[in-house]
């Protein structure tokens, strides 16, 4: 997986995406609605919009690049022959 969607993953965006920051608010919102399950079926739906694109497009990413290697025969495209 690209390296850019792990530190996503793992670091808060603009301090408020990270899990622990999204689990904690959910909690605070279950314990004034006593409605757990929407809110965190909520949680989830954020994280994954949030994330699922970025995923997708990091994996299209490495395909376009592994391709354009592979097209090259391993060289850089535009270098010098030698």
């Amino acid at each position: 997986m690209n390296q850019s969607v792990i530190q996503l993953k793992t670091t808060s965006l603009v301090s408020t995406i990270a899990v622990p920051d999204l689990l904690y608010n959910g909690s605070l919102i279950t314990a004034e609605t006593y409605r757990p399950l929407e809110i965190y079926t909520v949680i989830a739906i954020v994280y994954f919009v949030l994330l699922f694109p970025a995923t997708r497009a990091a994996q299209w990413c490495e395909r376009r690049l592994r391709h354009d290697k592979a097209d090259t025969g391993g060289r850089l495209v535009g270098a010098e022959r030698t």
